[in-house]
């Protein structure tokens, strides 16, 4: 499609103008490209439009589902690849269509899904924030479709060559809980997991793992997806921990939180991103998250060119999105595929394949990472130990920074190679 040169400085430009591809009609549908009708942000810079054939890109994403709806986090998703499209030339070349098919959080509605995706001719699929990603992946990849995303969890993205992940995700987050408990000399921790096989057992594996090479003594204590968690967190809180730690989607968190704050815990709280949605500190107000040190794929409040991209993309194309929290992870894992793909380039022709986007992702090298505070990813190899995880994971770095009136600090960077060996 377009000469090396050109796509590489197609992709050092993060600025983006847009016409938003929405899922419309039935679940799993393209979603048309419409013109915005209002004029776009400066920020978003020069129109650069995909001119060539339309690809199809699957987007599964938990929605539809009272307990975990994260919505937000696919309208993020979607918001890139417009952003993409409008800006970035789309996928070297050829307009994005996004399928978009919700993880209802049961096993056959995501099976429909991986049937979906095969049937669409998708050329991957891009992971927002799954549940049930063992019910996709191994169809979709089977088919020779590669998955891609920013949070790896389910042991089937971990253990697959052909998941591609421009965050580390729980991974990550379990190596910097260690890396910083093991830095500020804590003795003991607890973790509270939302009871999740996916959750539960990546920790009592790789994060009891982690934990031991950190010299830190670990109690995991299991937490109800929703309702009152009390009666886990006083357990967990028994022996004195110094600090408690969660892994955990909104819902649970804000159990959590809610508990902590209740029973009056002074222990330093170590949190994901789930735990500082908007919503969860309205509902607990600014004291539950004060000095919480938060750990997140990317920054989305700084001064710095990815954040101010980032909410312009946000305002543009999905603003009534709540553009905190998990929301994040939906824009790094699209624009994040898209950035690596055109860093490398496709064949020339109007078709594509799932391979030929394979070999692509596994050329990329130092590529901008969204939202990464001036860092890049590469994804020619994976950034963690392989005999812990499978999946290239394309950066091994994790931001993090303290939250104060229930507003985030400067972000900082955490390097967790080291603790997992490599």
């Amino acid at each position: 499609m377009r000469s090396p040169g050109t796509r590489r400085a197609a992709v050092a430009v993060v600025a983006a103008v847009v016409a938003a591809v929405t899922a419309c009609g039935q679940p799993g549908a393209p979603g048309p490209v419409a013109t915005p009708a209002a004029a776009s942000d400066p920020l978003l810079g020069p129109a650069d439009p995909a001119t060539g054939s339309p690809v199809r890109v699957g987007l599964f994403n938990v929605e539809d589902n009272p307990l975990a709806d994260l919505s937000s986090t696919g309208d993020a998703a979607e918001a890139a690849a417009a952003y993409a499209n409008e800006h970035l030339g789309g996928l070297d070349g050829h307009r994005v269509e996004v399928v978009r098919c919700a993880d209802k959080v049961d096993a056959p509605s995501a099976a429909a899904c991986a049937e979906q995706f095969v049937r669409s001719g998708v050329v991957a699929v891009v992971a927002g924030q799954p549940t049930t990603a063992d019910a996709v992946l191994p169809t979709t990849v089977g088919a020779g479709i590669p998955w891609v995303g920013s949070s790896p969890l389910s042991p089937s993205e971990i253990a697959s060559e052909d998941a591609f992940f421009f965050g580390s995700g729980a991974v990550g987050l379990l190596g910097a809980y260690a890396q910083y408990s093991h830095d500020l000399g804590y003795d003991k921790v607890t973790i509270y997991g939302v009871e999740s096989p996916q959750v539960l057992g990546l920790v009592q594996t790789v994060g009891r793992s982690l934990f031991a090479k950190a010299g830190v003594g670990m109690e995991l204590v299991a937490v109800p997806p929703g309702g009152d968690a009390t009666a886990q967190v006083e357990d967990g809180l028994a022996d004195d921990p110094d600090a408690v730690l969660v892994v955990a989607e909104r819902s649970a968190c804000q159990s959590v939180l809610a508990a902590l704050s209740a029973l009056g815990a002074q222990q330093t709280k170590l949190l994901g991103t789930g735990c500082v949605d908007q919503g969860v500190i309205d509902a607990l107000g600014e004291a539950a998250v004060d000095n919480a040190v938060v750990f997140s794929v990317g920054d989305p409040s700084g001064d710095h060119q990815e954040s101010q991209v980032y909410r312009a993309v946000m305002r543009q194309y999905a603003p009534a999105a709540e553009p905190t929290g998990l929301t994040t992870a939906g824009y790094v894992s699209m624009l994040g595929f898209v950035r690596a793909v055109n860093a490398v380039g496709l064949p020339d022709g109007d078709a594509v394949s799932g391979e030929q986007v394979s070999e692509a992702l596994r050329a990329a090298k130092d590529v901008p990472r969204p939202l990464g505070n001036s860092s890049t990813f590469s994804c020619d190899r994976s950034h963690l130990a392989p005999e812990l995880v499978q999946a290239t994971i394309c950066t091994s770095e994790v931001l993090y920074t303290t939250y104060t009136a229930g507003l985030p600090g400067r972000y900082d960077k955490i390097d967790v190679a080291p603790i997992y060996g490599g």
